[in-house]
């Protein structure tokens, strides 16, 4: 097993840092959503907002979530309303299943390659 420098918790955080992701939606003129992990607290800030259900869920952590590339959110919360009656659904599914995918296959394969034990999915 590989060697590891500092806490573990200091590895997690730095791996956290590190984990920015971007979505290119041509369908959507081009618009680029920049996303950080999904964390217990965004996820808390989303429950605090007392969703009626899960699509409410999904769309008020994509407002919480999506950032353009210098980190300036892409939406506010009054956004909510738009998102739910002017989107196309699918389009939108898309994005936010992209929002909650951690790790792609890519990046799993890749992880395996350089150290066995270090991806929790297969790819």
């Amino acid at each position: 097993m590989a060697e590891t420098n500092g806490r573990p918790i200091d590895q997690i955080r730095a791996a956290f840092r590190r984990a920015k992701r971007s979505l290119a939606m041509p369908e959507l003129g081009g618009l680029v959503f920049w996303f950080g992990p999904v964390t217990p607290a965004d996820m808390q800030a989303v429950e605090d907002r007392k969703p009626k259900d899960h699509h409410d869920r999904n769309l008020i952590l994509l407002i919480h979530k999506a950032e353009s590339e210098t980190g300036k959110p892409l939406f506010q919360m009054g956004d909510l309303h738009y998102l739910k009656t002017e989107c196309d659904y699918v389009v939108l599914q898309k994005v936010v299943n992209f929002m909650f995918d951690t790790i792609t296959d890519e990046e799993a394969k890749t992880a395996v390659e350089t150290d066995p034990t270090s991806a929790s999915v297969s790819a």
